[in-house]
């Protein structure tokens, strides 16, 4: 029997994974750049508070373009899902550093999908809720109560 030893840097399993931010269709190649910002998106997620912000973006493309004399700005494509999750979040508001659970999260994202895909938009665009809760109201029947 042999023994195989992999060796690998700190750097290359931290790409790998940063790789993973990039969502492409089909075989459609991953350039540079778009590596570049996958990395500084995972390492923003791994390196700093905003982990449960960043942990469901997923890029599906990223150009740098000049928006002015010597002035640069990076576009970022994502998916559908990855803007509604990030948005969604802003639904929420709690005070001080009170914790957001799953529940409030799923609420926040149903409100933001009525508010983007029917003709409740303007009823919604000014809701927040603090607080959600599930109750029991009769037997087998529940109701969400929403601060």
């Amino acid at each position: 029997r042999k023994a195989v030893i992999i060796h690998s840097t700190l750097r290359s399993v931290s790409m790998f994974t940063a790789k993973k931010k990039i969502v492409k269709e089909g075989d459609a190649p991953v350039d540079a750049f778009e590596e570049q910002v996958a990395q500084a998106i995972f390492d923003l997620q791994v390196q700093t508070d905003m982990k449960a912000d960043l942990q469901d973006l997923f890029i599906t493309s990223a150009k740098e373009v000049e928006v002015s004399a010597g002035r640069k700005a990076v576009i970022i494509h994502s998916t559908l899902r990855s803007v509604s999750m990030f948005t969604a979040k802003k639904k929420i508001v709690k005070e001080g550093d009170a914790p957001v659970d799953a529940f409030e999260e799923q609420v926040a994202q149903a409100i933001f999908d009525l508010q983007v895909q029917t003709d409740m938009k303007a009823d919604l665009q000014d809701l927040f809720i603090t607080s959600a809760k599930e109750v029991e109201v009769s037997a087998g029947r529940k109701a969400v109560i929403i601060h």
